[in-house]
């Protein structure tokens, strides 16, 4: 029994010298400092101006649009009897169309991006603005015309459509969704790279 037990722990001694020979050699994994594998690497800091760059790239960020059906309505006097009367001649026309609002980040410099330490980052975005308004020739219909009106006057009246467009788009507050949006967009991809504490301003 005694003669087993020896020949147990010189087994062992061996095993755990020849297991020792060979991590040093780099030729087995070394379990002692296995768990430090697994351990969370530090977050490195990313360049500032690379992170500007990377976000520049993307040009213009629509966070925000508006969508409407809408009347506009023209209208002109136009002599008639020789002058004696006038005549009131009516264009209507059914407009339609989208107005996109989003954050320019072409406006972006590198101080609007500061990295406090590894897990803070403050950016300050540029306000929200319209950046785009879409309406197609096929999302105007006239409704009613009275009189006689020239292409130039019909075109004038869909510019004025685009004007009302945007008007409306402002008054629903579509600029304040955008910068909401925004703001939450930057925070969450901040928080992507690693930042815990993302401050994100709008610039006065």
């Amino acid at each position: 029994m005694t003669k087993l037990v020896v020949k147990s722990v010189i087994g062992l001694v061996l095993l755990i010298v020849v297991y020792f020979s060979l991590s040093n050699f780099k030729l087995l994994p070394d379990f002692l400092d296995f768990g430090n594998k697994f351990k969370t690497k530090e977050l490195s800091i990313e360049p500032t101006a690379l992170i500007v760059e990377n976000v520049k790239s993307i040009a213009q960020l629509f966070t925000s649009n508006y969508y409407s059906e809408f009347p506009i309505i023209e209208t002109k006097k136009t002599d008639a009897f020789f002058g004696i009367t006038k005549d009131v001649n009516e264009l209507i026309i059914i407009a339609k169309g989208t107005c996109y609002a989003g954050t320019d980040l072409s406006k972006l410099v590198e101080n609007d991006i500061q990295i406090k330490d590894s897990s803070t980052c403050i950016v300050k975005i540029p306000n929200a603005e319209i950046i785009d308004i879409v309406m197609n020739p096929s999302d105007f219909d006239i409704y009613s015309e009275v009189g006689t009106w020239t292409p130039e006057e019909v075109k004038k009246a869909k510019e004025n459509a685009k004007d009302k467009l945007k008007e409306m788009a402002i008054k629903s507050d579509v600029l304040k969704k955008a910068n909401d949006r925004s703001k939450q967009m930057f925070t969450d991809f901040l928080a992507s790279l690693g930042y815990k504490n993302v401050i994100v301003e709008l610039k006065n």
